[in-house]
């Protein structure tokens, strides 16, 4: 055993606390990120949406493969490919400046063959599409390449999924020096040198070894995305409640004393009519010269205000 090896601390997954999605939903410095794909994917729609439409158009762009004949030039054109304005004049540099730069190298080869065919199960297109989609909810997309028995070039790409993988770092705590993937409890060891952890930059230093995880951007959205479930939740009960459930009251005693019992069975009659979706009564509207309240069985003010 080395000494860096003896000295490695193992980093738990991270748990970030601010705020919880659905029920006893928390992240903090071991960050559950199997939570953001159980109460954040899997049941908000707009989260869902968003996540499943950018991995999507991500796996669709095409991939070439070039090779670099000019530093120099390949450096400017990287430079103005960030600041590009959509301009003739600009398209007309980048594209001659990129003629300078690079030469093609076409599809023909072992890498390009691999990118478009990781492996048996999954397309290229697919393949990217799912690694983008982990990177967004988990904060990183893990890829463990099989190198067969040879161990000279990889064979075949798999996505690991980032919520069960734990990083252990070494002596300097700036890199991982070793990998577990844990499924069904059981830990298994995934040589470092045959991942690819594509990840987000994460602010978060700690002893831990915290900022090695990629952050996940719905960190940051997760009050929102909390508030949004409380709201659908809230939406659910009323649609199977057939609405709020409630009482119409007069607001005081003359306003009491002045509604008769046929004025109350008209507001009655036009209220079930309404709450019934009766059609030859939705068109007739409870009018009343009377000071009324109303008073909500059900649900709570917090639901009615997220509703509301």
């Amino acid at each position: 055993m080395s000494v860096l090896e003896k000295k490695s601390i193992p980093v738990n997954t991270p748990n970030y606390r601010y705020i919880g999605f659905g029920t006893g939903f928390v992240m903090a410095p071991n960050q559950d990120t199997k939570k953001y794909i159980d109460e954040a994917f899997n049941i908000n729609s707009t989260v869902y949406s968003i996540i499943s439409t950018a991995s999507e158009k991500f796996g669709s762009i095409p991939w070439l493969l070039y090779k670099v004949k000019n530093q120099q030039k390949a450096k400017e054109y990287n430079l103005l490919t960030k600041g590009y304005t959509g301009q003739p004049q600009h398209l007309a540099k980048l594209m001659k400046l990129k003629a300078q730069a690079f030469d093609e190298v076409g599809n023909d080869n072992d890498l390009m063959r691999l990118w478009e065919n990781p492996n048996d199960q999954t397309t290229g297109a697919d393949f990217r599409a799912f690694a983008c989609m982990f990177k967004m909810l988990t904060g990183a997309g893990t890829i463990e390449l099989n190198m067969g028995l040879s161990g000279t070039k990889p064979l075949e790409m798999n996505l690991l999924p980032t919520q069960f993988i734990t990083l252990y770092h070494d002596a300097t705590l700036n890199s991982p020096m070793r990998i577990e993937c844990t499924l069904s409890g059981v830990p298994r060891e995934v040589p470092l040198e045959n991942v690819l952890y594509w990840k987000y930059n994460n602010p978060n230093f700690s002893l831990t070894g915290e900022h090695l995880y990629g952050q996940a951007p719905l960190r940051a959205a997760g009050v929102e995305v909390d508030a949004d479930n409380q709201n659908v939740l809230a939406q659910k009960f009323m649609f199977e409640h057939a609405g709020s459930t409630g009482l119409w009251t007069p607001e005081n005693m003359e306003a009491a004393n002045a509604l008769d019992v046929e004025g109350a069975d008209k507001l009655r009659q036009a209220l079930d009519d309404l709450q019934n979706r009766n059609d030859s009564g939705t068109q007739k509207r409870p009018y009343v010269n009377n000071p009324m309240k109303y008073q909500s069985y059900g649900m709570d003010s917090k639901e009615m205000d997220l509703v509301q």
